[in-house]
Order: C-alpha cells, then sequence, then structure tokens
C-alpha cells in the first residue's frame, strides 16, 4: 500500500446511476494511495451505481453535496469551467463551450488541478493524473482566481 495521499481527504462526487466503475476505480486508488474517499450527492442517504444498463452495487453517501465547501456538483452550473481546459463525454462539448470552457477530445486533460477524462476507458490515466494532481495540493493560481471571481 501507497503512501502518497496519506490523511488527505478525497471526495467522489456522483448520483443515482453512476456508471460504478467509473467511481469504484479512482476510489480504490485514492485508498491504495493511504488517502480517505468520502462519497458527497445531492442527498444523504445511498445512491444506486450502474453497470452499464443493469443495476449494480448501492453505495452510501458520507455527505450531501450542500454541506461541503470544495465541491460545486456541476462544473457548467457553478460557472468554473470559464477558460478551462477540459475534456468529457463528447455530448457535453457544447455545454461546456457555451459556459466559457475549451473542451478537447484527449483521453486526459489537467488545468491547474482539475483533472477531467472522457469515459471509462480513460480511467487508468485518469486515476493516475488525479493522485498526482492531489499529491501536489492546493492550486495557489487557480485558488486566487476563484477568490476574485467570487468577489
Amino acid at each position: 500500500m501507497g503512501e502518497k495521499l496519506n490523511g488527505k481527504k478525497v471526495a467522489f462526487l456522483a448520483t443515482d446511476g453512476v456508471e460504478q466503475v467509473e467511481l469504484t476505480d479512482p476510489w480504490k486508488a485514492v485508498e491504495q494511495e493511504g488517502g480517505q474517499p468520502e462519497l458527497v450527492s445531492l442527498e444523504e442517504g445511498e445512491i444506486q451505481g450502474f453497470e452499464h444498463l443493469d443495476n449494480a452495487d448501492i453505495f452510501e453517501v458520507h455527505h450531501a453535496v450542500s454541506d461541503v465547501r470544495h465541491a460545486p456538483w456541476t462544473m457548467v452550473e457553478a460557472d468554473v469551467v470559464r477558460g478551462r481546459k477540459l475534456t468529457s463525454w463528447p455530448s457535453l462539448q457544447t455545454d461546456i463551450r457555451n459556459a466559457g470552457g475549451e473542451w478537447v477530445d484527449e483521453e486526459v486533460v489537467v488545468d491547474a488541478g482539475l483533472v477531467t477524462s472522457r469515459k471509462p476507458d480513460d480511467l487508468p490515466a485518469f486515476r493516475d493524473k488525479a493522485v498526482e494532481e492531489i499529491c501536489e495540493g492546493r492550486h495557489e493560481e487557480r485558488a486566487q482566481q476563484t477568490a476574485g471571481a467570487a468577489s
């Protein structure tokens, strides 16, 4: 077991219908590096995972999104993609561009600590890059931009 994330809490945002492997694969990577993953969702309780269209496991929610200060539910709605480069499932590219973000079709993209990927096939690259970014800690340049925008 690694110790890269020893003592760090890592929030995972998910709702009912989450593609299970997209939650569990990075979750395991955080645990293997000594981190403490916590599930954040719309409400406390449980969410249902899926394997494609079939019900999979049920996951306990640790915190409602309204109770956490570090995790906007949707980046587009929260206006945090403006001026940032990211990737996603291709069907979201128009929404991301309309929100002022730069959408690219790449396996994994990092922009000042924000790590995004497109699909389950990208999970190994996403997992490795997410652990690396969490180890780096807070990106002060992005925190200052966010604080300035909120003023």
